[in-house]
C-alpha cells in the first residue's frame, strides 16, 4: 500500500465531524512523516505542504500565502526622525520558500524554523520626515532574497478521538535580507528622490523596511502550521513525535 493510500485511510477512520472533508479530498497528502534531523525528508515535507496549502483552505483556517495581502506595516526609524508607513501590501513568492533549518529541542519542546525565499513586494508607502515636518507618498515595488526564522514552543493535546496533536505556541519572527533589495517608486515619490529625501542611507533603511514587512508576512506562514497541527495527528509531522524511547 503506497503512502497516499495509507494517509487517506488513516484520515478516513476518524469521525467526519473531526476531520474536515477538505482533507479527505486533497489529491496528495499534506506532509511526509520524518525522523528528527532528517533534513532531506523535512525539505520534501515542507515543499509538499506549501504546494497543497499556499492558496489557503478556509475550512481548516489555513490562509493564503501566495499572494499574501497585508493591510499595513509601520516601520519607525527614531534616530532619523523618519517613519515608513506601508499600506495595501502584496507579497509574492512564499509558495516557493525553501526549508533551511528545523531545530527541535525535545526536552524544552522548543523549535527554531528557518526558510528562505525570493519574494516580490508591492504596496503604497508614506514616508514621514518628522525633522522636516513633511511627508511624501507613492507606490513601491521591491524584490529580494530573505531568510526568516520563527522561534516557538509546543505542547501536545489529545482530541475527542484520543488522537495526539501538536499545539503550536506563540512565535517570535525575525527576517534578514541577504542583499539590498531592488526597489522602485512611483510619482511623486520618485520625483522627490534626491540627496535630501533619498540619500545613500536609504538602502539600509529599505533593508529594514523589507525585513519588517516579511516578519509580518511570516506570521501567516506560522499560523498555517498551527492550523494544520490542529487537524492532523502529530505523527503526520514526525514518525515519533516524542523522540526515541519516549
Amino acid at each position: 500500500m503506497n503512502y497516499k493510500i495509507c494517509y487517506v485511510f488513516a484520515l478516513a477512520i476518524f469521525d467526519a465531524a473531526i476531520i474536515p472533508a477538505a482533507l479527505l479530498e486533497m489529491p496528495e497528502p499534506f506532509l511526509v512523516p520524518c525522523d528528527f534531523g532528517d533534513l532531506g525528508c523535512l525539505k520534501l515535507s515542507t515543499n509538499l505542504f506549501l504546494s497543497q496549502t499556499y492558496k489557503g483552505i478556509p475550512s481548516i483556517d489555513i490562509l493564503p500565502i501566495d499572494p499574501l495581502s497585508i493591510s499595513g506595516v509601520d516601520v519607525p526609524f527614531p534616530g532619523d526622525n523618519l517613519v515608513y508607513s506601508n499600506k495595501n501590501i502584496t507579497v509574492l513568492g512564499l509558495a516557493n520558500q525553501a526549508l533551511v533549518a528545523l531545530e527541535m529541542d525535545l526536552k524544552t519542546r522548543s523549535v527554531a524554523l528557518s526558510t528562505s525565499a525570493d519574494v516580490y513586494i508591492s504596496g503604497d508607502i508614506n514616508q514621514v520626515y518628522r525633522n522636516l515636518g513633511r511627508s511624501v507618498a507613492g507606490h513601491f515595488r521591491t524584490s529580494g532574497s530573505v531568510l526568516c526564522t520563527a522561534l516557538y514552543n509546543y505542547t501536545f493535546a489529545r482530541d475527542g478521538m484520543e488522537v495526539e496533536h501538536y499545539v503550536v505556541g506563540p512565535e517570535t519572527n525575525s527576517c534578514e535580507v541577504f542583499e539590498t533589495p531592488v526597489v522602485s517608486f512611483s510619482s511623486p515619490l520618485a520625483e522627490m528622490c534626491n540627496d535630501t529625501f533619498c540619500p545613500e542611507e536609504i538602502k539600509q533603511l529599505w533593508k529594514t523596511n523589507f525585513s519588517k514587512i516579511m516578519e509580518k508576512a511570516y506570521v501567516t506562514v506560522i499560523h498555517n502550521i498551527r492550523a494544520a497541527a490542529k487537524v492532523l495527528p502529530a505523527t503526520a509531522f514526525f514518525k515519533n513525535p516524542h523522540g526515541n524511547g519516549n
